[in-house]
């Protein structure tokens, strides 16, 4: 802020008063001497009060002072008797102040030229005319502040407000009414810029500026000089930070099929203090690929700070990255997401087979078509239904590995899994999405009769080692309703106790069914333990097995045959109640009493089936 003192042209420079060194009197010796360093009054507290500053080589006998007017007319005299001399010692050096201040009723306001007349006791004087000015004037006291105190991007107009006093020479302050100011600042432009305004009746003064420049500066507010007041200043320091930028996105849809386009959309928003989180409205976002030789797209926000654009048709995934660049006010921010771009896929080479025993075994190959028929590695999904055209189930889930089966345009997968129905529609597809689209397979129908050997009987019920017993029973089909099953081959498995817990299943000679189903044929009776009749299956049937009928021992010379408790159904049987057939299908052989058996027939005997020729 301004102050209103003395001044000369260099009061304190005493060589421009004189021209030449310093203003000191004519000597009575060659180190007699007396300078006027200083000529001046207090600023802010007493106008009136002027004092000199005087370095003499002995005490001062006269100091003079006059103060004239343009016209070089004396306006006030002011002898040596009016100062009171303060820091004064041997020699004549100190500071001569008027004792009482100077007021305007001794002087009107204004600006006085200044003449000295002193002389010391050492014989030294001095005679300077107009030496400089001294004002004698009103002072204006200026305050200045800005809100908001920070620029950034939220706040990049501010509005400079301060209070105008004036100090009169009497010490009395009062409002500087009605008076123009001038407030300047540093524009974008990196120049100085003033608006002029001017105070109201109480002093206060305002005003908006806007288009500033993005760093931390220096206000000022200024008040001119005039013939009654001196010039004033007030500065303020604004500061300067940049927001920080948060940008959303989201891809809609984020995997899409081959040649087609996805949307990429989302929200840029600053942080201003003050303010929260603010829409980035009407700026630019970059969108860009992650695609070798693609082209960052400009795109604008709304007023919600909204984005969107629709990419071009796609052929390959990619991540989607949206940039706000940084700016003078904004940091600079961005936000990515991936595209999972599903390539046509083709199943190819679909086969499949369903074995008596219930185990449906798999073949097919996965390609993509574009930009040429290739292998890739994705999943292949097995699925069943009870018609042609579904509802579809899912049986099982592969994933390929190569093979000769897709000799050099893909991988394939052999599956091997239980058939869940006995006459049912098989298809391989690949589910669309993580890379693929939708692709599926023709569809295969599977299916085999169910079957079952009933009237399982070992006669006569004694007979001796060695002795013939005759096995006999009926096979059977399911078309539509149970009918006897002619013309096909019955095999007699038999196992002996004496062979401990891993007994060998020996099997004889086949029978063959008559027109009715019927079979039976002798055997010879060579050991003790279980046995057992089975149906191998063909190519139109499943396998079956007979209940499981126990020889035991009676005495040294005969064995006895003791049916099980229970009734043991074969496997094909159970199928057509809908269950899913076992990992060996052999029958759903319960018996507790002959658990041995069970465990024997279940879990040895269904893999040495599937081995007879």
């Amino acid at each position: 802020m301004g102050r209103l003192k003395f001044t000369l042209t260099s009061i304190s420079a005493v060589a421009v008063f004189a021209g030449v060194g310093l203003i000191q009197a004519g000597a009575a010796s060659a180190a007699d001497t007396i300078t006027i360093t200083n000529v001046g009054s207090p600023a802010y507290t007493n106008i009136g009060q002027l004092s000199v500053t005087v370095v003499a080589d002995t005490p001062l006998t006269n100091l003079d002072v006059q103060l004239l007017t343009a016209d070089n007319s004396l306006a006030l005299d002011l002898p040596f008797g009016d100062f009171t001399a303060t820091g004064t010692g041997v020699n004549g050096n100190g500071i001569y102040t008027v004792t009482t201040p100077i007021t305007t009723s001794q002087l009107p306001l204004g600006t006085y030229a200044v003449s000295i007349t002193a002389a010391d006791t050492g014989g030294g004087s001095l005679t300077s005319d107009n030496i400089g000015n001294w004002s004698f004037v009103n002072e204006p006291q200026l305050t200045l502040g800005a809100s908001p105190s920070v620029l950034d991007y939220g706040h990049q107009s501010i509005t400079m407000s301060g209070t105008a006093t004036v100090l009169a020479t009497d010490e009395t302050s009062s409002a500087l009414a009605n008076w123009p100011l001038s407030l300047s600042y540093q524009g974008a432009d990196g120049q100085v810029h003033s608006v002029n305004v001017s105070t109201d009746a109480s002093g206060n003064f305002q005003a908006t500026v806007s288009n500033l420049l993005p760093a931390a500066s220096t206000l000022t507010a200024t008040v001119a000089a005039t013939n009654t007041m001196g010039a004033g200043s007030s500065q303020f320091s604004l500061g300067f930070t940049t927001d920080s930028v948060t940008v959303t996105e989201r891809l809609s849809p984020a995997s899409v099929n081959y040649g087609k386009s996805t949307t990429v959309a989302g929200t840029a928003t600053y942080r201003s203090a003050g303010l929260g989180s603010v829409p980035l409205a009407h700026s630019k976002v970059s969108v860009s690929s992650s695609r070798p030789g693609s082209t960052p797209v400009s795109v604008s926000t709304n007023a919600s700070g909204q984005y969107k654009f629709v990419t071009p048709r796609q052929k390959a995934g990619a991540t989607w990255t949206v940039r706000s660049p940084a700016t003078s006010y904004l940091d600079a921010a961005k936000a990515s997401k991936s595209l999972t771009v599903n390539l046509p896929s083709r199943i190819t080479r679909f086969t499949g087979s369903l074995s008596s025993f219930g185990r449906l075994t798999f073949n097919a190959c996965l390609n993509v078509t574009v930009p040429k028929p290739h292998s890739v590695a994705g999943q292949i999904t097995y699925q069943w239904s009870r018609n042609a055209h579904g509802p579809w189930r899912n049986l099982r889930v592969a994933r390929p590995t190569a093979s000769a089966h897709c000799p050099g345009i893909g991988r394939s997968e052999k599956a091997s899994v239980n058939a869940p129905v006995p006459n049912g529609y098989y298809r391989a597809i690949r589910p669309g999405g993580h890379g693929f689209e939708f692709s599926a397979s023709p569809t295969l129908h599977l299916w085999k009769y169910l079957t079952r050997i009933t009237g399982f009987t070992l006669s006569p019920h004694r007979a001796r080692h060695n002795g013939n017993i005759t096995v006999s029973g009926r096979l059977s089909e399911r078309v539509g309703s149970w009918r006897g099953l002619a013309g096909d081959h019955i095999k007699v498995a038999f196992a002996c106790d004496d062979q401990g817990d891993s007994p060998v299943w020996v099997f004889r000679r086949s029978m063959t069914t008559d027109s009715s189903g019927y079979f039976s044929a002798p055997y010879p009776l060579q050991c003790t333990g279980p046995w057992l009749t089975l149906f191998k299956g063909n190519s139109t049937h499943f396998a079956s097995l007979s209940s499981v009928i126990q020889m035991t021992q009676t005495s040294a010379s005969a064995a006895v045959a003791v049916r099980p408790t229970g009734s043991n159904v074969g496997a094909s049987a159970a199928m057509a109640h809908g269950a899913v057939m076992p990992e060996v299908v052999t029958g759903a052989l319960s018996v507790e009493s002959v658990n041995r058996v069970v465990d024997l027939v279940v879990h040895r005997l269904g893999t040495e089936l599937r081995q007879l020729p």
